[in-house]
């Protein structure tokens, strides 16, 4: 019951990035690289969440609730840095916007 409840929470919170980056994309508030890097690591989410023999094939056999917890935890680390990333781009354009702007008012020494 608690790995379909990590799945279904996995999925949804991909589900959530997913439809950020691209709102976020269309409205010209992130750039192409970085939309294809969060939605590829994204769909990636996905994919690992629901076929887990994928990883089982990759690092040999032994699903255990540890796994499951350490994979919540990859996902909740890979979404707070998706926070983080929102946050430093949107803080860094304002900074840049408050440059141009106090450049243009101030007199020329």
């Amino acid at each position: 019951m608690i790995l379909l409840f990590a799945k279904f929470l996995a999925v949804i919170v991909a589900i959530f990035v997913l439809a950020k980056t691209t709102h976020d994309y269309k409205k010209k508030k992130e750039s192409r690289i970085m939309f294809l890097f969060w939605y590829v690591l994204w769909w990636g989410v996905i994919a690992l969440t629901l076929f887990p023999r994928i990883i089982d094939t990759i690092f040999g056999q032994g699903r255990s609730g540890v796994n499951t917890f350490m994979g919540l935890v990859i996902v909740f680390v890979l979404y707070m840095s998706y926070r983080l990333y929102i946050k430093a781009e949107r803080t860094e354009k304002a900074l840049q916007q408050l440059v141009k702007e106090l450049a243009i008012k101030m007199p020329k020494e």
